[in-house]
């Protein structure tokens, strides 16, 4: 289940999918990126699989989430 995103705290210098930290509605903090920029979905799929497989085996990276990014999300704080 994707965790609802209730705040963008700043857009990340860098990074061609925008790169946004972000507060869920449960608090959680986590970078988002979008699927609409940069490489595009694929990228963004290749790279959350990658990192599943990567924490299976006992890699220490990140964790990776699904976020969903309501519609009427204001961008400017």
């Amino acid at each position: 289940m994707a965790e609802i995103i209730a705040a963008i705290e700043r857009v990340l210098s860098g990074g061609s999918s925008f790169p946004s930290l972000v507060t869920t509605e449960a608090g959680e903090r986590y970078v988002l990126k979008l699927a609409g920029a940069g490489p595009g979905k694929r990228s963004l799929a290749t790279e959350f699989v990658a990192l599943k497989l990567a924490r299976h085996i006992g890699l220490q990276v990140p964790d990776a989430h699904v976020l969903e990014l309501p519609q009427d999300l204001p961008w400017q704080t």
